[in-house]
């Protein structure tokens, strides 16, 4: 007979590996105090031959185990340790060129105690696996703690492709620019800079998040200002919707609180669009 309390345990473990999130390749900051701790913790733990390593990957997975653990602090971070997945991986949905050295900036991460993990699997015969999970250890939150580092300085490239392609099953696939993709492309970059000399905040709160119901938080400010749109099923024909800003996933409580460059915001009821539109191609006003 199975013990009950050895599948209650791996249930457990389950649950809390299956909350997690893919490791974010463009996770960046340019600030000071970044590059401050940054260098402190390559100096202090990256020595000998592998300095080679570059810094840049030791930054883009510490400052993204980072916001995961501001996110959440028990929320993990999928990350590949394959090198055959970093080189199937097209630069366009990879602007600063991460490359399989994150493994070797993982793998002395957990060496020297900063991280913890579970090692990912596959399973040739069932066709199915985990990636590898890893997330801070106290070592490392304390040190996220007395450095200088502050959601509001960490945020990602300016060089992410904001126009996103998906198959079926939702993985960024390739794509020839034309016309069409260059023109959508200008207009959302000059959105994003529009955005990003935008003031959107609440006044309300004390920090730059939201605490969300599910115990985790809704990180805001100007870096978390930037759109995207995504296209699926391999076609420009399908989807096309804006995604990215905080506000979007901002619980309906706090949505009113919106300023914008200072000013109070008011959401229109757009509840009854689609009936209202139906009925305009009758030539019917709806509201009347």
């Amino acid at each position: 007979m199975t013990d009950i309390s050895v599948t209650s345990n791996k249930q457990t473990e389950a649950e809390a590996l299956n909350f997690s999130r893919p490791l974010d390749v463009h996770r960046w900051s340019d600030y000071p105090e970044v590059n401050e701790f940054v260098d402190q913790i390559h100096a202090n733990y990256f020595t000998g031959k592998r300095q080679a390593i570059e810094r840049k990957h030791l930054k883009v997975v510490l400052l993204d185990l980072y916001v995961c653990w501001l996110e959440h602090p028990d929320q993990k971070l999928a990350v590949h340790m394959s090198t055959k997945a970093y080189q199937a991986r097209d630069n366009r949905y990879n602007s600063l060129h991460i490359s399989s050295k994150t493994i070797e900036v993982v793998n002395r991460l957990a060496e020297v105690g900063l991280i913890d993990g579970k090692e990912g699997f596959y399973d040739r015969a069932r066709r199915t696996g985990m990636l590898t999970r890893i997330w801070p250890t106290a070592t490392l939150v304390k040190l996220l703690k007395a450095s200088a580092l502050d959601a509001n300085n960490v945020g990602t490239t300016a060089d992410q492709e904001v126009i996103i392609l998906r198959d079926e099953g939702g993985t960024p696939v390739a794509y020839d620019d034309n016309d069409q993709t260059n023109t959508m492309r200008v207009v959302i970059q000059e959105y994003n800079a529009l955005l990003s000399r935008t003031l959107i905040d609440i006044r309300q709160l004390d920090d730059p998040w939201i605490d969300l119901k599910n115990g985790s938080k809704l990180l805001i400010g100007r870096h978390r200002q930037k759109v995207n749109r995504v296209f699926n099923r391999s076609s420009f024909d399908h989807g096309g919707r804006f995604y990215g800003p905080w506000w979007q996933a901002c619980p309906k409580a706090w949505r009113r609180g919106i300023f914008i460059n200072d000013a109070p915001t008011i959401e229109q009821d757009y509840s009854s669009l689609h009936i209202a539109l139906l009925y305009s191609t009758k030539g019917i006003n709806y509201f009347e």
